[in-house]
């Protein structure tokens, strides 16, 4: 019995089908999370009694990330709200994007748990309290959070640990500002053996 020959155009056609079923081989930019308009503005009001050697989250201070990368730092202790630090770094794409992550994993994209922008300049830190103001812009929405963490509390908040991220990418340190210049030490040889010859 003769065998059934499948014609050539057939087996084009199956193969063809075949191949449009595959998935599509593209590279995803894995730098693309953040949005376009990301910033962040982290204010932290604490009343400091003489005690510079606390950590930089507890210390009053704020920390500005504008979309372009450049992110400013500075400690405040006239605990004010409305004063732009200088600029500390530029940070990358990739160091953007990481932050963009960490912020969502630490809740605070969450729309339920934001709080009102308004009124935050009558905000007083009560004794051994740490305020925190967090303004967040992306994707043309603008959010915030206030919290308020007991210093002797645990340091592990979410809140907390965006503070700590926050000044490892600024370079800021847990060691206390210094206040005085340090003074080189000066050596005394006496009087000049050449005075005597500059004379006119």
């Amino acid at each position: 019995m003769p065998t059934a020959r499948i014609p050539r155009c057939t087996i084009a056609i199956v193969i063809t089908l075949g191949g449009c079923t595959a998935a599509p081989d593209y590279a995803v930019d894995p730098l693309s999370g953040a949005p376009a308009d990301f910033t962040v503005d982290l204010t932290i009001l604490r009343t400091v009694d003489g005690e510079p050697t606390a950590p930089v989250h507890l210390r009053p201070g704020r920390f500005v990330l504008f979309p372009d990368g450049s992110l400013h730092f500075g400690l405040d202790e006239d605990r004010s709200v409305d004063w732009l630090p200088l600029p500390r770094r530029a940070l990358s794409r990739a160091q953007v994007a990481g932050l963009w992550s960490d912020i969502q994993q630490l809740g605070f994209t969450d729309s339920a748990r934001t709080d009102p922008l308004t009124n935050w300049k009558h905000r007083q830190p009560q004794a051994d309290q740490v305020v925190y103001l967090l303004a967040l812009t992306g994707h043309g929405k603008r959010w915030g959070f206030q919290r308020t963490v007991d210093v002797d509390g645990s340091p592990d908040s979410a809140i907390g640990a965006l503070a700590r991220r926050l000044a490892h990418l600024a370079w800021a340190s847990d060691l206390p500002p210094t206040q005085s210049p340090v003074i080189p030490r000066r050596y005394d040889f006496g009087d000049d053996p050449y005075q005597r010859y500059r004379r006119p």
